[in-house]
């Protein structure tokens, strides 16, 4: 019986060890934040819409970005380049609501610019203009969501997308815009949330830890099973 248990613990170690050898995903870079609400503006909307649905300074808000590194650039110059549909997802929430780019969504692109001079900030923004709100804020049509990260001027190496997930740490101004737009007034309504911390939250388990888990889970059933016959 020993010999048996030593010989599957041994069996589920090496499985462990290749299991830890796969590819993960490795051309996908995820981003998670956070920050508060430093300002809710209602650009001259009607009847505070931001505020009657709960939006106020001080929320709490996590953004989330995944992106693929290896994209292609549509658009460069002498120090940038612009990354068209490179986002996969791209979603910034707080209690109660969640403002999320369709999965695929078009109209949303990352811009690198890369200076490499004294006195001209480097930065990473990531916007798209097709996102839904949850629940739908009255009055107010989704417009716009984007993070930017700039300065110092020495920050990048080049315009090419990160490879892991910016530190905001790294920058001197780091920021995130919710925005609305009012059709009665031809108004923007904006919150805006900084400064950006990396989120202490990490709900979703690595595939790898996942893998382990399970084989983990599939090794104890068996000897239970097994524990159970005799």
């Amino acid at each position: 019986m020993k010999k048996f248990l030593c010989l599957r613990i041994v069996l589920l170690s090496c499985l462990a060890c290749c299991l830890m050898l796969i590819p993960v995903a490795v051309n996908a870079v995820t981003i998670s934040y956070q920050g508060y609400a430093v300002g809710v503006d209602e650009m001259g909307s009607a009847g505070n819409p931001l505020q009657n649905a709960g939006f106020s300074v001080g929320d709490l808000f996590y953004i989330n970005i995944d992106f693929d590194e290896t994209a292609t650039p549509n658009l460069t110059g002498p120090n940038y380049a612009t990354y068209n549909l490179a986002i996969d997802s791209f979603s910034i929430a707080k209690v109660g609501f969640t403002a999320n780019m369709p999965g695929g969504g078009y109209q949303n692109f990352i811009t690198v610019h890369d200076y490499n001079t004294s006195g001209s900030n480097d930065y990473i923004d990531f916007k798209t203009n097709n996102f839904t709100a949850t629940p739908v804020v009255s009055g107010l049509t989704p417009y716009y969501l984007g993070v930017h990260l700039s300065g110092p001027f020495d920050v990048f190496t080049s315009t090419d997308l990160p490879v892991i997930e910016p530190d905001p740490n790294d920058f001197d101004n780091t920021f995130a815009i919710l925005q609305f737009y009012d059709d009665s007034t031809s108004s923007y309504p904006f919150v805006s949330i900084e400064p950006l911390v990396r989120s202490q939250e990490n709900p979703v388990p690595e595939p790898t830890t996942m893998l382990l888990f399970g084989a983990g889970l599939v090794g104890l059933a068996g000897f239970g099973r097994k524990k159970f016959k005799k």
